[in-house]
């Protein structure tokens, strides 16, 4: 396999990774009251994503499972790619109508010129495994809904390739922030990267195709949806697209086939019903 590559300098997040998809059980506990009052003031505190009361579901979850090494499940390969686009995180938040146990896995390459020590933070909302070269070298279980918590270790890095793995799970209770984030602290010189199917000139052109897509117009109304591609790939390619609603629509998405697209057409577009 070829690698796709991006600098990597301390104090820097890794931004390359390749994860599974997100598995997911319900979590039922017995219906009981929610103890505590409602404080009227916790949306005007720094912290806005995070909510001072449990539900009696995170309450028993955080009896079995919080401050303990997480249960690490089944999550199935990690086959699909995170390019980032800016975010320092690997994010796959979302949200679920019902208490659920989630999990996922994710990997990436951190590449040195020389073996040397690095410190390296970990942050999650829920919990974390973190192995570096097969070898687990720290785990974070605090599981505070939606609120971030972070974990450093110290790792001896060997010279070329290490390999970066993190399973990382929490309990979904509606709006989920599920994240995960690594910083190279400090270390040697290195580079981050990750497995790719394809040459490292057709990943770049890939990669720069889709962080200049966008849209012309700020909305449409009764006319064509386009989509504007500024660096085309050069390449044949496809690519599939859904049209579906906010996460509480429950319209299915559309059955439209994937729109093509190949070297030298401008993409095509469809009337917005």
């Amino acid at each position: 396999m070829s690698r796709h590559a991006r600098p990597l300098s301390a104090g820097e997040a890794v931004t390359l990774w390749r994860h599974s998809t997100v598995v997911d059980e319900p979590f039922d506990v017995q219906d009981r009251p929610m103890q505590g009052e409602m404080d009227p003031f916790f949306f005007l505190t720094k912290e806005k994503n995070y909510i001072p009361h449990e539900y009696p579901c995170r309450t028993e979850f955080a009896a079995r499972f919080r401050d303990r090494r997480p249960e690490e499940r089944e999550t199935g390969p990690a086959g699909r790619v995170w390019l980032g686009f800016g975010s320092p995180r690997l994010d796959l938040s979302g949200f679920w109508f019902r208490p659920t146990r989630i999990a996922a896995r994710a990997e990436t390459l951190i590449c040195t010129e020389a073996a040397g020590p690095a410190r390296l933070r970990l942050t999650t909302c829920g919990g974390a495994i973190l192995r570096v070269n097969g070898t687990e070298v720290v785990w974070n279980a605090r599981y505070l809904r939606n609120l971030e918590t972070s974990t450093e270790a110290d790792v001896l890095l060997a010279a070329g390739e290490n390999r970066i793995e993190i399973f990382f799970d929490d309990l979904a209770e509606r709006d989920t922030r599920f994240l995960v984030q690594l910083d190279y602290l400090d270390g040697p010189a290195a580079r981050q990267a990750i497995a790719i199917d394809c040459a490292p000139e057709q990943a770049a052109a890939i990669e720069t195709a889709l962080e200049t897509l966008h849209f012309p117009r700020a909305t449409y109304d009764g006319m064509a949806v386009a989509l504007h591609l500024p660096r085309p790939l050069g390449i044949e390619a496809e690519a599939e697209i859904r049209i579906v609603g906010d996460f509480m629509s429950h319209d299915p998405p559309s059955a439209d086939p994937p729109l093509s697209v190949a070297r030298g057409d401008a993409p095509r577009h469809r009337p917005c019903g």
